[in-house]
């Protein structure tokens, strides 16, 4: 009866040994995505003079119409991504668009094609 109740335990420990360890990695895996994830809400206010900033946010681009990284950060390697501000100044030396230049050509671009908002108050609101 002792070796038959050892045996019983033992089974049970190697159970609830696998079951914490697959619910560890699963913990790991998520907290590495909510780490790894763009901020969700990005105020874009670096060029505006005349109008309100601009609110994006990665959720509905992303999720909701299936727009990878990619899309918009266009010359950064995968998870390396960088602000369009880092490439694209406030002014230019006529190599590459200005910032302005860069968002409306970009953002603009890519609603025109599906349909999104593209005059300024839909984007520019308070």
């Amino acid at each position: 009866m002792n070796l038959l109740f050892k045996t019983y335990l033992r089974g049970n420990f190697m159970k609830n040994a696998f079951v914490v360890v697959v619910l560890s990695l699963f913990s790991l895996i998520i907290v590495g995505k909510i780490i790894a994830s763009p901020q969700d809400v990005i105020i874009i206010k670096e060029i505006q003079k005349d109008k309100e900033p601009v609110s994006f946010t990665h959720k509905s681009h992303g999720a909701k119409f299936l727009i990878g990284c990619p899309m918009c950060h266009h010359n950064n390697s995968k998870d390396n991504e960088q602000k369009c501000s880092q490439c694209h100044h406030e002014s230019t030396n006529g190599k590459t668009l200005n910032l302005k230049e860069a968002f409306h050509q970009q953002c603009r671009g890519c609603h025109q094609k599906n349909h999104g908002p593209v005059t300024c108050g839909a984007c520019h609101h308070k």
